[in-house]
């Protein structure tokens, strides 16, 4: 359900609000792990001519949405723990890893509901 509606209101090219880059954006919606998913880029700072793909499945958004309805936040720990083949991906950019790595005190909290 919530997949849904993140796709309507993220179409292809939809920039993402994300910590220290404003380069993330929807790249596609395709199928990641054997689920639908919505596919985004990251800067590459390595070669900025092409960008790294990442995924979030339908079932990563759900359980995410299903956390933030039940507690109204979520953490890395949390994400480590039940999104792990996501969080398996990597860190989106060198300085966030670098910053954020094995702290489960960052926390994102729910802000407003989608349209």
């Amino acid at each position: 359900m919530i997949f849904a509606r993140i796709k309507r209101a993220a179409p292809v090219g939809t920039r993402i609000p994300k910590p220290f880059t404003s380069h993330s954006k929807v790249s596609k919606f395709d199928n990641k792990r054997g689920r639908p998913a919505l596919i985004y880029t990251i800067r590459n700072l390595r070669d900025p001519s092409d960008p790294y793909k990442k995924g979030i499945t339908d079932r990563d958004f759900e359980l995410a949405h299903n956390q933030l309805l039940s507690t109204g936040e979520l953490s890395r720990a949390w994400f480590n723990e039940f999104l792990s083949e996501c969080a398996a991906e990597g860190a989106c950019i060198h300085d966030y890893r670098r910053r954020f790595r094995n702290n489960g005190s960052r926390v994102l909290r729910r802000s407003r509901p989608l349209p």
